[in-house]
């Protein structure tokens, strides 16, 4: 009975099916060490079934075994990287999914992508470098989202990197400078307006450059106040067509934001709690004290 059952297991073994296979980065066929492979079956009413996950070897390599009969995907994720399906034949997404059957021994070849990368430089108004200054990129719709975010050197020059093949915007942060005025969040090309910002076209493996700013000159306020709520805890939202700051105060307590430029603003105060709120629209321009009661 018992070599009958061993026998019975190792027949089941070796209809078992394997997928093998290596991660590599596209542009350069380098092995992808420690990369994250991810294997889902196709079927059931989600259509994608997840099987199984592990981490390729030093030199990219992996290994599924023990597989039913039918068709998957192979996919791999990393850092700084697109997620990637594996494709049999570049540009044909038809020829995506993987099929294991008695007969078949698939090696599936997944060529990483890397993120898209915006660079370029911060500069005065004598086309030298501002070192220290942070750099955004927002996507390109409203509201703006900022998605990832760089900061300059000691040259002025940043790098935003791990964005999505798509179009975006980008503005340098405010900052105070030693002399008195400061600098403006300022669009590329130029402009303090998101009406005035031009797109970015950003693909992956590739780095869109020569995105240099000239930020523009400008007093930078503070917008400070109380909230006069009676017990408990109060988050302060400020927010305006470039995104939102918000911090979170005691009844009765301060709050102050700093370094804001000239623009419109929505300023709000709330208790989740307590389902209360208030709030007021201003067009800023100085320092300010406002009281959210």
């Amino acid at each position: 009975m018992r070599i009958l059952l061993l026998v019975a297991i190792a027949a089941g073994l070796s209809h078992a099916g394997v997928i093998q296979g290596v991660a590599v980065e596209n542009a350069s066929s380098v092995p992808l060490a420690r990369t994250r492979i991810k294997l889902q079956r196709v079927g059931g009413s989600s259509g994608l079934t997840p099987v199984s996950n592990l981490i390729a070897g030093p030199m990219g390599q992996f290994v599924f075994t023990g597989l039913s009969e039918g068709l998957y995907v192979v996919s791999a994720v990393r850092p700084a990287y697109a997620e990637t399906v594996y494709v049999g034949k570049p540009g044909d997404s038809r020829t995506s999914l993987v099929r294991v059957g008695r007969d078949s021994d698939p090696f599936a070849e997944v060529r990483v992508r890397r993120l898209g990368v915006i660079t370029g430089r911060i500069v005065d108004e004598n086309r030298v470098g501002i070192p220290g200054v942070n750099v955004l990129a927002y996507s390109a719709s409203i509201p703006l989202r900022v998605v990832a975010q760089g900061k300059t050197d000691d040259r002025g020059v940043y790098r935003v990197f791990g964005l999505p093949k798509g179009k975006y915007y980008v503005r340098n942060a405010p900052q105070q400078l030693d002399d008195g005025p400061g600098l403006l969040p300022t669009f590329f090309p130029h402009g303090t307006m998101a009406k005035d910002a031009v797109m970015v076209g950003v693909d992956l493996d590739r780095e869109t450059t020569d995105v240099d700013i000239v930020p523009m000159h400008g007093t930078l306020f503070t917008l400070s106040g109380t909230v006069t709520c009676t017990q408990g805890m109060a988050n302060v939202v400020l927010t305006s067509d470039t995104g939102r700051r918000e911090t979170r105060v005691p009844c009765g307590g301060a709050f102050s934001f700093r370094d804001l430029a000239p623009g419109e603003f929505e300023l709000l105060g709330f208790q989740p709690e307590e389902r209360v709120s208030s709030w007021i629209t201003l067009a800023a321009d100085r320092d300010r004290e406002i009281k959210l009661q």
